[in-house]
């Protein structure tokens, strides 16, 4: 669980560094490279997640 709430809270970090650009706080496009370095990362934790939880199910099958 703790993993998603990681996820979720890179989720929310990167939108409102979306939203922050998109308002025009600020005026280069480094709160885009941010947003998608977190986006990156939680995709990472999440395929992981996925990993480690299918390789349980086979570990329980087996």
């Amino acid at each position: 669980m703790q993993r998603l709430d990681l996820v979720k809270f890179l989720a929310e970090e990167a939108s409102a560094l979306i939203t922050r650009e998109m308002q025009g706080d600020v005026a280069d496009s480094a709160c885009l490279d941010e947003a998608a370095e977190l986006l990156e990362l939680s995709a990472r934790i999440m395929a992981r997640t996925s990993h480690v939880v299918g390789s349980d199910i086979i570990q329980e099958a087996a």
